[in-house]
């Protein structure tokens, strides 16, 4: 079976959210109407497509896409981004590591294949559905019991692990990757994308 249709699922390495902050600005320039990489706790549109629903066998045509791939898939999802801006009538703003050294960025990216291609100028911490972290700080907790350590230490880790609001999340040199059909440009701009 075929799994590069997999899309964040619960409590997985590809579960990292885009913050609020990020999607809000990218969201107040293109007014979003479809995120195809979704699930039931983790979307920032109100039309969505889940793992069931299988967003890389969906039709996107006249909608405005919110793409951020979960990551050990992202080759698929460049594809079908590039693949539905050869589509009427659509915008697709994907969000990616940058990863110019790959195949895909070379196939559906570089050689003038997107509209516009913007760099982050800073890294953008990605978040975790709150159920995740609960979860995540359950087995914390759980593992830290099991340790050989006198109950006072224990104590003190598992109240550290409560008090910690976030967990660590990855951070590595985003790019913004836009697709529009009709085109606004004759040739792929680069620019540099402030955020904060």
């Amino acid at each position: 079976m075929n799994n590069s249709h997999k899309q964040r699922t619960q409590y997985s390495k590809d579960d990292w959210q885009t913050p609020d902050y990020f999607y809000k600005i990218l969201n107040d320039e293109f007014n979003f109407t479809l995120d195809p990489c979704a699930d039931d706790l983790n979307h920032k549109t109100e039309k969505y497509f889940t793992l069931q629903d299988n967003g890389l066998e969906q039709n996107w045509t006249q909608e405005c896409v919110f793409v951020n791939p979960p990551f050990k898939y992202k080759d698929a999802w460049i594809e079908k981004c590039y693949k539905e801006s050869l589509k009427d009538k659509i915008t697709i703003v994907l969000i990616i590591p940058v990863t110019s050294d790959t195949k895909a960025w070379f196939d559906y990216i570089l050689n003038n294949k997107c509209d516009e291609l913007r760099l982050c100028y800073k890294r953008v911490n990605f978040e975790l559905p709150a159920e995740a972290i609960k979860q995540i700080k359950a087995r914390k907790i759980e593992n830290v019991e099991k340790e050989n350590i006198s109950e006072s230490e224990k104590n003190k880790k598992i109240e550290k692990i409560r008090k910690k609001r976030k967990l660590d999340s990855p951070t590595f040199p985003l790019a913004i990757i836009i697709y529009r059909n009709p085109r606004k440009f004759q040739n792929t701009q680069l620019s540099c994308f402030k955020h904060r």
